[in-house]
């Protein structure tokens, strides 16, 4: 099934299997590369959203910014931790992209869905291992808050504190001793 994303003045998002040769080409007719739709997605954020690595290849050859994000202040380092996707990070990291986006940084989101690899990958990359979201929850109470065992074990031994309080001032200890987990 073809999903046109139409950006205006810019580059069709190839939301489907297929997509690429249609990219390929309106990229050699010098489409807007990182152009934005109005909630903010780039072709480079929907290809990261939904896996497709060879579209992914190709925008990130052309040049696309691997860290322009959408208006929730997702970008493609996001969608591939929230994928479990170690491929992709590895590609939009070598390919420039922040280890630590605001707010809700892909470390938090690989914590709270336990894919430990990413964990590992982006903590060796130098991700703020403290981090705090809105509710100032760091990744460690991400992991403990989704009972996730092995982000839990991998966190504190890479520096993670393990009594960083969090709005209503809980540590991850509190959130274990309360049983929270969702």
């Amino acid at each position: 099934l073809w999903l046109e994303r139409l950006c205006p003045g810019g580059v069709v998002h190839g939301a489907s299997r297929g997509g690429v040769e249609r990219v390929r080409l309106l990229l050699a007719h010098e489409a807007g590369l990182d152009c934005q739709t109005a909630c903010g997605s780039t072709p480079l954020l929907l290809a990261t959203q939904d896996q497709q690595p060879d579209l992914r290849a190709l925008l990130l050859e052309h040049g696309a910014d691997a860290n322009l994000a959408d208006e929730d202040g997702w970008a493609p380092l996001h969608f591939a931790a929230q994928n479990g996707d170690d491929r992709t990070a590895r590609l939009l990291l070598d390919h420039g992209a922040h280890v630590d986006a605001e707010g809700k940084t892909p470390l938090h989101v690989a914590a709270y869905l336990g894919h430990v690899s990413l964990v590992k990958l982006l903590t060796g990359q130098g991700a703020e291992l403290d981090a705090q979201q809105r509710n100032l929850r760091t990744p460690l109470h991400l992991a403990v808050e989704r009972g996730k065992v092995r982000a839990i074990q991998h966190l504190p031994k890479s520096g993670a504190a393990p009594d960083a309080l969090d709005r209503r001032s809980y540590s991850p200890l509190h959130l274990a001793a309360a049983g929270e987990s969702t």
